[in-house]
């Protein structure tokens, strides 16, 4: 399958997260033996892009403006492409209203009916965003919110399954606070349980700058009431948390507690076994990283309970080891693949 791109994203195997994901998923689209081409706004320093065989890129935009198509069109239509992956990371409302992504629609829409012999491309939107609604009002059909998230890549998961040993376990406690509720209030019993087993250290998300004077004279009365295990609760802040991932050695990450749609963002981000609530793996294919499943009312006590567990730990990084690596990728790979066959047929189709 041919396949356009647009992209404000660059294919930069050295870049920003988003960027690495971006290259490593064209990666797999042409292992499949899909040819891509990625239209894309030119920049006065553009980075050097390592591109596979299958994959041009062309810089027709210099602002991503809907006026700017017509520079636009002619490579597209010169390239004959079966299918159109409109790239959403993060636009703006104004952005959406006009930016080329946007205005694609009324250029391919002009295209079916001007040119009824022409095959015009469907078209596919992947973003981050989970907003469905803006797009499907814009003329999206097919919407998608997988295919880019932050997945651990596979030399994430190999480098910390490979992790060096040590008597303390250091737990990733997933979630900001607007995913959490409440979750300020559940500081005391962290740090209860941090007092009760000295070997365990807790990296959670939380900016001590963006709290009330009042919850900040709250947390230091509560340190200070924990003594030494304060020392032991990481507390990251959101701006950071990417930095606190790649950098640090977590032994697991808890991700019970979460609403479905917060578990499954950080499902996808996190490269390490995996503690999780009763309702979450009702949802969604097996997913070998999983260690332990604890209740709803009492996730966080029972999580930090099985974090001791050396043998739930030690089986769900051999899972990690022996594949896991292979479902993270082939889940979201397959799944854009069938994207692709449903809007294929469709643009196909008669209308």
């Amino acid at each position: 399958m041919r396949i356009v791109f647009l992209s404000r994203v660059l294919p930069h195997e050295s870049g920003s997260p988003l960027e690495r994901r971006f290259a490593g998923r064209l990666a797999e689209l042409t292992d499949l033996g899909h040819e891509v081409l990625i239209l894309s706004r030119w920049q006065e320093e553009l980075p050097e892009l390592r591109l596979g065989k299958r994959v041009e890129i062309r810089y027709p935009f210099r602002r991503f403006g809907a006026w700017e198509w017509p520079q636009a069109l002619p490579l597209l239509l010169q390239w004959r492409p079966d299918l159109i992956h409109i790239v959403d990371p993060g636009l703006s409302a104004s952005q959406r209203l006009l930016g080329a992504e946007a205005s694609v629609f009324p250029v391919i829409e002009g295209l079916r009916r001007g040119f009824r012999r022409l095959t015009v491309p469907h078209i596919l939107v992947s973003t981050l965003e989970h907003d469905a609604e803006t797009w499907a009002n814009i003329g999206a059909r097919h919407i998608e919110h997988h295919w880019l998230s932050l997945r651990p890549s596979l030399e994430n998961l190999s480098r910390a399954a490979n992790r060096t040993d040590s008597e303390r376990v250091r737990v990733f406690l997933a979630g900001t606070d607007a995913e959490r509720a409440a979750f300020f209030e559940k500081i005391p019993a962290l740090l209860e349980a941090l007092g009760l087993w000295t070997n365990l250290e807790v990296g959670c998300i939380l900016d001590r700058s963006t709290l009330s004077r009042t919850d900040r004279q709250k947390l230091l009365k509560w340190e200070r009431q924990a003594g030494e295990a304060a020392s032991r609760l990481l507390l990251i802040p959101k701006a950071f948390y990417n930095e606190a991932l790649e950098t640090l050695e977590w032994d697991l990450g808890i991700v019970a507690g979460l609403e479905p749609q917060a578990f499954r963002r950080w499902q996808e981000t996190l490269a390490m076994p995996l503690v999780v609530s009763e309702a979450q793996i009702k949802h969604g294919p097996e997913d070998p990283r999983v260690m332990a499943t604890v209740s709803e009312l009492a996730w966080l006590e029972q999580s930090l309970a099985a974090s001791q567990n050396t043998a739930l730990r030690e089986a769900a990084w051999a899972s990690i080891q022996e594949g896991a690596h292979h479902f993270l990728q082939d889940d979201a790979t397959n799944r854009i693949s069938r994207l692709y066959a449903v809007a294929l047929a469709e643009s196909a189709s008669p209308s």
